[in-house]
């Protein structure tokens, strides 16, 4: 087979060696990928469902017309409450998709 030089201490490994050590990384690198976009995924599901009720709430705050347009300003409000929180998930979600085209890609 073919030998590879590794590059930390230069000790010569075989190719079919390099390739199971080369999977078992890619495999413990996907699982922990998986388990942060499953924690991203429903923080961002929990953000949207308060969203969804204050929106709700908010439908039924005054008279029985324009209730889209106060559903509207509920879910607004609700954006403005959650602050910061909301674009950190969204900026999480991008950065860890980045690494998996990254990834897919090479």
């Amino acid at each position: 087979g073919i030998s590879v030089r590794l590059p930390g201490n230069g000790s010569w490994i075989q190719d079919r060696e390099y390739r199971q050590t080369s999977n078992i990384f890619s495999r413990i690198l996907r699982r922990t990928m998986k388990k942060r976009i499953a924690t991203v995924y429903l923080r961002l599901i929990k953000y949207a469902m308060f969203m969804g009720i204050l929106g709700g709430i908010a439908t039924f705050i005054g008279p029985p017309r324009h209730g889209l347009i106060k559903a509207g300003i509920g879910i607004v409000i609700g954006a403005m409450l959650l602050g910061n929180r909301l674009p950190a998930a969204l900026k999480e979600l991008y950065e860890i998709t980045e690494e998996f085209t990254d990834d897919m890609f090479r």
